[in-house]
């Protein structure tokens, strides 16, 4: 799903929310999804280092929103393990590019 945006439509915040329940998933089941989306962007022909920005830009996106997911049952279960991920998955992004950037 391309942007996620706060709703006063009831069944589309469940909607968005489940869509993104995937961010507050297992450790195994979360790197396991980023691997299946690079490899989708891979297919289309995106570098690797686009799509590295690009999750970059995503990861910066979501974790500098008040909350990921808008229903509050949604927000119990998953936000806790969704900001773990995605910090997680950024640090290691941000890891790779310092460790290109080094002479």
């Amino acid at each position: 799903t391309k942007e996620h945006g706060p709703t006063s439509n009831p069944d589309f915040k469940i909607l968005l929310d489940a869509d993104l329940s995937i961010l507050g998933s297992s450790a195994k089941d979360y790197g396991e999804y980023v691997l299946k989306i690079q490899e989708e962007y891979s297919q289309a022909g995106v570098s690797l280092v686009a799509f590295l920005r690009g999750r970059e830009a995503f990861l910066q996106n979501m974790l500098k929103q008040p909350f990921i997911y808008q229903d509050p049952l949604f927000r119990e279960r998953y936000q806790s393990f969704a900001e773990i991920n995605m910090k997680t998955e950024l640090s290691l992004i941000l890891d790779a590019q310092n460790q290109e950037a080094k002479p």
